[in-house]
């Protein structure tokens, strides 16, 4: 999110809570709030990402969408929800895990890991004429730590700058809509 810190302006729409649109988010006029949950007082919508249409349709500038893909059932009907709620030259900033454990307390609603590729491939079915960039972020190392529940911490930082495209534990994704403001 760090490095997309640029794109993170104007109307923003997060899932559960605006946790990255306030850390990195810099002339945000409006955020927005989307949860399947309508306990989630924050939230702005109440939507089911899997439902097309669930989503305004062209209201967003950016669309911050992390660790959440893999928990969606019909995750192409979701990346095309998600994508036809941008605005021309608006940006969706998506991250998926490549490696991870099977999430404990939601185990039935735990069904997808991707690759960089694979991604790829769902974003040109379901995201039709985006411009994106796919990119897997991690190693060996990382993902060992991670799967034994080490912290960051308590690895060097050399250790952590260091990116084998072998082993992602991470994949990340932008994908913006042609229009005004578009081009990586």
């Amino acid at each position: 999110m760090r490095e997309s810190r640029g794109q993170i302006c104007g109307d923003v729409m997060e899932l559960r809570a605006p946790l990255y649109t306030r850390r990195f988010g810099h002339s945000v006029t409006t955020e927005h709030v989307v949860d399947i949950d309508p306990a989630n007082h924050g939230a702005t919508l109440i939507a089911d990402l899997n439902e097309i249409g669930s989503l305004p349709v062209d209201a967003y500038d950016c669309v911050i969408f992390t660790q959440t893909l893999q928990f969606l059932r019909d995750d192409g009907a979701a990346l095309q929800n998600v994508y036809q709620s941008l605005r021309a030259g608006g940006v969706a900033l998506i991250t998926v895990p490549s490696l991870s454990r099977v999430d404990h307390e939601i185990p039935e609603s735990d069904f997808w890991r991707y690759t960089p590729s694979g991604l790829q491939w769902k974003l040109e079915k379901h995201c039709a004429g985006a411009e994106s960039s796919v990119k897997g972020h991690g190693n060996v190392l990382i993902g060992i730590a991670f799967l034994m529940g080490l912290a960051v911490e308590e690895l060097d930082r050399d250790q952590l700058t260091v990116n084998d495209l072998s082993f992602p534990t991470i994949v990340c994704a932008t994908v913006r809509k042609p229009g005004l403001g578009s081009g990586f």
